[in-house]
């Protein structure tokens, strides 16, 4: 038995390694404060990329969290009170390095990551029509906007890169990005903590603002990056998160910001109550690019948006009338996370969603056009708020949140 051990940095506390190669189980508790290493243990190898490798969490209460990775293909799954549920992760095609200062830089394929699933990608490419004059591609080309950078932006949303000053394993003092190989351990380990503690997000407004973006995004306070609320948050309360970051986000896409500047110190109204004074610059919520790469962060912030309505189409995600309007926001938390998957990838619900009155491609096109169109947020604003006003707000704004028919554990 090792000794009772957790991460000093406070993101990384969790419990039971199993490394399948040795078949061996390697097991450390919450209670002692130290700072022994992910990646070793008694001079065992804990994590390897290239293997099977399995690690969890155990409470007197029999919670319990399993993160799996079979080379760089990474599922995720949870068993709570002897029932299981799986959070399938994938990650959606990717074709070059963000990191690159220089023109695109293509890498190597990831093995299982890449091409699985890319549906934030071509509805984006059917959106953005290019190649056909009087398209919305052509809109935003005629403002400078790179279309190749609107499709890093849909995939931000997703895996937002972060950065860690104190953390195990070889995860800190870089940027940390999921469509880097070596990277991919860290995505893995910081969601799984995310979703142990995801009720504390609600509970704990300091401490959410202290956590990676990924996890703030997928199990807290930012769920509304993928139109998802909180655990029995207000459809309106929802709503007005997703109007305050479309207005960031297209403020950020007209070039508005500096990249330097201090998230609280933005004209947003809403914006500084996730963020610390101090703690976030524009530029490291639009993928770390700053001064130099002005123009690329305008497409990823519309790529941004663009997601956001994407996902708001998903049934497991938001839930929609017969012509498209918004009804209620979903929460993940009680959600299946293979029905959760099944129902973002299924054709068949794709093939509804994109068939109602309102649709995501319909959003995307009129958002794109009033880009073009416009250069000042004065101009732009109200045409902005009416598109996510008919988009997103709920028919009934005090519905709370719930995990959606047909998306929940059993």
């Amino acid at each position: 038995m090792l000794k009772a051990c957790s991460v000093k940095a406070g993101f990384l506390h969790f419990g039971i390694f199993h490394d399948f190669g040795r078949n061996k189980n390697y097991r450390y508790e919450q209670a002692s404060r130290c700072e022994v290493k992910i990646g070793k243990v008694d001079g065992q190898e804990l994590y390897n990329t290239s293997m099977n490798v399995v690690v969890g969490i155990s409470t007197s209460k029999g919670l319990a969290m399993q993160l799996k990775t079979r080379s760089f293909f990474v599922a995720a799954s949870m068993m709570l009170s002897g029932y299981a549920v799986a959070f399938g992760l994938q990650l959606d095609t990717v074709k070059d390095y963000f990191d690159k200062t220089e023109a695109e830089m293509p890498r190597k394929v990831i093995p299982f990551l890449d091409g699985k699933y890319p549906v934030h990608q071509d509805l984006t490419s059917k959106t953005l029509n290019c190649g056909v004059s009087s398209s919305p591609c052509a809109a935003i080309q005629a403002v400078g906007i790179n279309p190749s950078d609107v499709m890093k932006g849909v995939r931000w949303n997703d895996f937002p890169a972060f950065y860690m000053t104190k953390n195990a394993g070889n995860c800190e003092n870089h940027i940390l990005r999921a469509t880097q190989p070596k990277d991919v351990h860290c995505y893995v380990l910081m969601l799984g903590y995310a979703y142990l503690d995801s009720d504390r997000y609600v509970r704990d407004p300091n401490w959410a603002k202290s956590q990676p973006l990924g996890a703030r995004g997928h199990f807290g306070d930012l769920q509304f990056w993928h139109s998802m609320a909180q655990a029995n948050q207000s459809g309106g309360a929802t709503y007005q998160e997703i109007q305050m970051w479309m207005e960031f986000a297209f403020r950020a896409s007209l070039g508005e910001f500096k990249l330097t500047d201090d998230i609280t110190t933005l004209p947003v109204p809403g914006l500084k109550k996730h963020f610390w004074k101090g703690a976030r610059r524009v530029g490291d919520l639009l993928d770390y690019r700053y001064e130099s790469e002005r123009e690329v962060t305008q497409g990823i912030a519309l790529g941004q948006m663009l997601h956001i309505a994407q996902d708001s189409f998903a049934k497991c995600h938001a839930q929609r009338d017969d012509e498209g309007r918004m009804v209620r926001f979903y929460n993940y938390s009680g959600q299946s996370g293979s029905m959760h998957k099944h129902f973002d990838v299924d054709s068949k619900e794709i093939s509804i969603a994109v068939s109602r009155r309102l649709n995501p491609y319909d959003f995307g096109e009129k958002l794109l056009r009033i880009r073009g169109e416009s250069t000042t947020w004065d101009q732009a604003g109200p045409k902005v708020r009416k598109l996510v006003e008919e988009y997103f707000r709920p028919m009934n704004p005090y519905l709370l949140s719930r995990y959606g028919e047909g998306c929940y554990r059993a």
